[in-house]
Formats: C-alpha cells, sequence, structure tokens
C-alpha cells in the first residue's frame, strides 16, 4: 500500500498515569489524510508512546514530521527520521470532534470541521533504521 507524507496540524502531550506513582508521556497528532486507492478523506489521530521533539526549539504544528506506510496485512509503519515505528490501526471508542474557532464580533463560534473514529497506535519503542557500523581501524 503506498505511503504518504505526515504533516502534524497539532500536537498534544499528556502524562498518563497507567501504575500509580509513575507516569508515561504520550504525544498525539491529528493527521488528515486522502486514500490512494478511493481518494476518500479522513482524519486520524497518531498516539505515541513518549515525545517528538523539534531540532529546532519550534513548534511542530504544519511541519512534517515523518512518512507513513501500511503493509500487505494493513498495519501502519511510521517513519521518523532514521526511527521507524510499528503500529495497529483501531476504532477509537469515543470519537473526537476537530473544530475551528471563528470570532464574530462579541462572540465565538466553534464550527465542526472533521470527527476522528480511528487511530494510529504506536506502543513500542522505535526501532533504529541505522545500525552502527562499529570503530574505523
Amino acid at each position: 500500500m503506498p505511503g504518504c507524507r505526515v504533516n502534524c496540524l497539532s500536537m498534544h502531550l499528556r502524562n498518563v498515569p497507567f501504575i500509580p506513582g509513575f507516569n508515561y508521556l504520550v504525544s498525539a497528532m491529528i493527521i488528515h489524510m486522502k486514500s490512494p486507492s478511493t481518494n476518500a478523506e479522513e482524519w486520524l489521530l497518531i498516539e505515541l508512546q513518549g515525545e517528538v521533539i523539534s531540532r529546532h526549539a519550534e513548534s511542530l504544528a504544519g511541519k512534517l514530521v515523518g512518512e507513513l506506510h501500511f503493509s500487505s496485512q494493513g498495519e501502519p509503519i511510521f517513519i521518523i527520521g532514521h526511527h521507524v515505528l510499528f503500529g495497529k490501526l483501531l476504532t477509537m471508542e469515543k470519537p473526537f470532534v476537530v473544530t475551528k474557532k471563528q470570532q464574530m464580533g462579541d462572540s465565538v463560534e466553534h464550527h465542526v470541521v472533521a470527527i476522528i473514529h480511528r487511530k494510529l497506535l504506536f506502543k513500542t519503542r522505535p526501532k533504529a533504521t541505522i545500525v552502527s557500523l562499529g570503530k574505523k581501524q
């Protein structure tokens, strides 16, 4: 299945207590995709264990983060720099709503842009795509 480039529309970091007294840092990105086979548009949530940090102390919103591919079995493969992550495509128990805030004089309106029904979950450690060749002699 062909891949796509992933631009980060927004990023949210939160500490999630799975075990009392111990926190995991979870990164979540919202992406907008178009399926190459059906040309249908879909918004997905990408959930990562850990955090994605920009080399240049700036926000990742609107920046290219990596490339997303799918295996022949439909499993997502996310390549970020020299790291590759293997994940699962899951249907969310409760969908997320993507809204756009619009100022209308003295009032504020929130318009629904999309509803996210599925997420890509990457819960394992990334694998390095470059292997050390050892010391030069």
